[in-house]
């Protein structure tokens, strides 16, 4: 019986590749052989740290994914992907107070709007958190005015509001947010605004 190696030959640019396909199919333990081998054949490239992060975040390995990040923004200081994806984990670890940190570093060394919109918009979210309800509307204003269709950013600003004791603009927030396609938002309005 003939076995095939098919490994000979492939670049970590392959392994990369075949790493995203399994992880954009919910294979994370498989994406995250890819992305090892990817690193081993080639251990500069910071993308390849970047989504093994985002593997090892899918897998609760926390502290594993903040190592890949780290990674990543020291062979590529500016990759604002690394630090919205370190601030996400640190989020996830309930380090808001490191998650603004990386949020707004993300937000210093951005010119991507789109990328940018997402980093204050996580911001407001961590900020919540912390209870700073008014900085976190003024983040959640900011991701409106980058992208007015951003239907989860209302239903957070909405939620803010609410926090601050604002109800009638909480529900203003959350009908735009139902008309922008976040049909979570019917228990807010059921419940605050009828």
């Amino acid at each position: 019986m003939l076995i095939l190696n098919t490994s000979i030959g492939q670049t970590a640019q392959d392994y990369f590749e075949r790493g995203f396909e399994k992880c954009n199919l919910g294979d994370y333990s498989g994406a995250m052989i890819e992305y090892n081998k990817a690193i081993n054949k080639d251990n500069t490239n910071p993308d390849f740290y970047n989504y093994r992060g985002l593997v090892k975040n899918h897998l609760k390995d926390y502290t594993g994914a903040i190592k890949d990040y780290n990674k990543t923004i020291e062979l590529d200081p500016n990759n604002i992907k690394a630090f919205n994806n370190r601030g996400t984990t640190k989020r996830d670890l309930e380090d808001f107070k490191g998650a603004i940190a990386d949020y707004t570093l993300a937000i210093d060394k951005n010119s991507n709007d789109a990328t940018m919109q997402d980093s204050y918009y996580k911001r407001g979210i961590a900020k919540i958190y912390l209870k700073e309800y008014s900085s976190a509307i003024l983040d959640f204003n900011k991701a409106i005015e980058l992208d007015p269709y951003d239907a989860r950013v209302f239903t957070n600003r909405g939620v803010a509001k609410q926090y601050e004791g604002k109800i009638t603009d909480a529900c203003i927030d959350w009908k735009k947010a139902l008309e922008l396609g976040d049909d979570n938002n019917y228990e807010n309005i059921k419940n605050y605004c009828e």
